[in-house]
């Protein structure tokens, strides 16, 4: 059984997006909308205030930027500082998520809902 926690809800978030590029974004998309139930709160301008909601996009926005240069075999010398750049985007993307879970402390409690919760509101995560 999941566990869907404020941080979960922003990882849903991002998930939703156009930008996320993944064949289970639809789903994905019901998941943030009953998460956004549960919750209580709907992630938007509306709900948001103006300045949490711009950093709240930009960061979004931010994390879909990161990117990688490219792939190199593991004999070519740029193989350790692109393995290096990778670790980094990684890193990258959770301090984004950290940034989008903080935000979202100041709109929801820190409670914890699970897969149930949702096929209870009739959301198959």
């Amino acid at each position: 059984m999941t566990r869907y926690d404020r941080r979960a809800l922003a990882v849903a978030y991002v998930e939703a997006q156009p930008e996320y590029r993944h064949p289970e974004r639809v789903r994905r998309q019901q998941v943030l909308m009953g998460l956004q139930e549960l919750f209580g709160c709907t992630v938007d301008e509306t709900q948001l205030s103006t300045v949490h909601w711009g950093l709240f996009d930009s960061t979004v926005r931010s994390y879909f930027g990161i990117t990688h240069p490219g792939q190199a075999d593991a004999d070519e010398p740029a193989r350790v500082p692109l393995d290096t750049i990778a670790d980094l985007n990684k890193q990258s993307r959770a301090a984004h998520i950290d940034v989008l879970e903080a935000i979202l402390a100041a709109y929801v409690d820190d409670r914890v809902f699970t897969s149930e919760d949702l096929h209870a509101i009739g959301i198959d995560d």
